[in-house]
């Protein structure tokens, strides 16, 4: 029981905070990364009983589940992601990022072209690290390396 509450309560925030301009955040906006494998892609309403898409978001496979989520498809390795943004979501209790999640559009053509997600996972590096002059921003689940 406990388990599912804090399930439900960690998919549930009350706002969205824009703190782009925060830093260390205000270095990647505007860059552009390349996925480094295929992610599943989601419809996301966490606001409502009724199935309106508050937001998309991208993950990792297997991807995730649940009521309020709506499966749309998938994004193939090789997919241009332009970071626009970074919110903050509240309120979190996540242990590992504190709400942080990176925003992005979708540059690839295709048939999600344009469309802004969240990318879901937290990120062990939130600035451009060089690594053998590749900047990359990576968690435990996946890659973006910098195009």
């Amino acid at each position: 029981m406990l388990s599912s509450f804090i399930f439900l309560y960690g998919c549930y925030y009350l706002t969205r905070t824009d703190i782009s301009s925060d830093p260390p955040y205000q270095d990647i906006i505007g860059s552009t990364y390349v996925t480094n494998n295929k992610m599943m892609i989601s419809g996301v309403w966490a606001l409502s009983d009724e199935p309106t898409i508050d937001y998309y978001l991208i993950t990792a496979l297997p991807g995730i589940g649940g009521r309020e989520i709506k499966h749309l498809g998938y994004l193939p390795a090789g997919t241009t992601l332009k970071i626009t943004k970074i919110i903050k979501r509240s309120p979190s209790i996540s242990l590992v990022n504190n709400g942080i999640r990176f925003v992005a559009e979708i540059r690839s053509e295709g048939e999600f072209f344009g469309l802004e997600v969240d990318i879901n996972g937290a990120f062990s590096s939130y600035t451009n690290s060089n690594t053998s002059g590749i900047y990359v921003l990576s968690n435990n689940h996946f890659t973006l390396v910098r195009k």
